[in-house]
């Protein structure tokens, strides 16, 4: 066997091989290669025509790399991300909407014995339509009803309040709140009179142009409430008599109650009650019923009222 220098060396070898050869190698080391020669000799008795014959081989190994080293590939690594940890989506929650109502409380009773009284209670909104309704209680008169104001109506918001129980005469007033208010709550106690004769009614929801006996579009329902109340009593025959605060001067605010009192007779004539049961009368200034000196009384005393004068 023959050696294999690393580097810079050579070797040469004889040697006899499975009985049938005679090898002959030279090896050439470098650093960077080696070169192997190596010739075979038959010596074989097998075959008189291949004896003495051989062959050559030559083997390359390269060792390094020959010629101008590569530079080292330089990896570069992006700094490790920190794994954030994935928050849960949350479930979804109900939506509380908050919805502001205007809260309707009070007792309704007796106006002469303030004894409690089981009423039908409505509030209307400007068409007449029910968007609320209860029954006071019958041993308290209590009552609370709550509803949700239109917020898209211009201006203020005007609602009526209607209360109504058989053998007495209905109560009616309008009730008017600021936008403003998101919520409110509004006490209102309700006196209901009984039928009976000499009961006056001051109809709350009446209206008239400013000056004049023009009765305006809103008072329609009011007037249609009094007609219903006096084809349900036959009997019934009322005075309708108008007023005025002292503003002015008394003759012409005489005139002028006396129209009023006309204009809500000759409508309620045009519903269908007979001209018969009503009776008219003006009395001016002569009447009031609180101070004419704030603009608050002098409201009150500008009013339309009714007695029952047969029953």
């Amino acid at each position: 066997s023959h050696g294999s220098p690393d580097d810079g060396s050579a070797g040469l070898g004889i040697w006899y091989r499975n009985k049938d050869a005679i090898v002959l190698a030279l090896d050439i080391s470098h650093s960077y290669f080696t070169v192997g020669f190596s010739y075979d000799i038959n010596v074989s008795t097998l075959s008189e025509t291949t004896r003495g014959k051989g062959a050559m081989e030559i083997a390359v190994v390269l060792k390094k790399y020959i010629g101008k080293k590569p530079r080292p590939v330089k990896r570069s690594y992006a700094p490790k991300r920190k794994m954030q940890k994935k928050t849960p989506k949350a479930e979804p929650k109900d939506t509380i909407v908050r919805t502001a109502y205007i809260t309707l409380l009070g007792t309704v009773q007796d106006a002469a014995t303030q004894e409690a009284l089981e009423a039908d209670i409505q509030v209307l909104d400007i068409d007449e339509k029910v968007i609320a309704e209860i029954r006071s209680d019958g041993k308290t008169g209590a009552y609370k009803v709550a509803f949700i104001p239109n917020r898209e109506a211009p201006g203020p918001l005007k609602y009526m309040i209607v209360a109504k129980k058989e053998g007495y005469i209905y109560y009616s007033e309008e009730l008017v709140i600021p936008k403003a208010d998101k919520t409110k709550t509004i006490q209102r106690d309700i006196p209901l009179q009984k039928i009976a004769l000499g009961v006056k009614v001051v109809l709350n929801d009446i209206f008239f142009d400013l000056g004049k006996a023009t009765l305006q579009p809103a008072s329609a329902q009011a007037l249609k409430r009094l007609a219903e109340l006096l084809e349900e009593q036959p009997h019934l025959k009322i005075e309708i008599s108008g007023h005025t605060d002292n503003t002015g001067q008394e003759a012409f605010n005489q005139k002028l109650s006396e129209q009023r009192a006309q204009a809500v007779s000759d409508h309620l004539v045009g519903l269908g009650i007979a001209r018969e049961r009503l009776k008219e009368r003006g009395y001016g200034s002569s009447q009031p019923v609180e101070t004419n000196s704030t603009a608050e009384g002098r409201a009150k005393n500008r009013r339309v009222e009714f007695k029952i004068i047969e029953n």
